[in-house]
């Protein structure tokens, strides 16, 4: 088994309540931490290329791109949103 189907197998297999507090409160605080860098790199010139070079491409409506209206095929919203982290 590679890597990456251990880590979804032992993510899968807990709850959480299984995590330490501690680790609870870091990943929260890392996920408000990356999503303010998102908030901060939106308003970027390059990254507000990318978002309307993607908004402009048909596809399938499955995720956002963070801090834009509408919705992108959810590889095209992971690049805009990774550009902006």
């Amino acid at each position: 088994m590679d890597i990456t189907k251990k880590l979804i197998s032992f993510i899968c297999s807990n709850s959480y309540g299984d995590y330490q507090p501690e680790i609870v409160e870091s990943t929260k605080k890392n996920v408000m931490n990356i999503l303010g860098v998102i908030l901060g790199g939106s308003s970027e010139v390059a990254s507000k290329k990318i978002a309307g070079m993607v908004k402009e491409w048909d596809g399938k409506p499955e995720s956002i791109i963070i801090a834009y209206d509408g919705k992108v095929p959810a590889h095209e919203a992971a690049l805009v949103n990774g550009t902006m982290a």
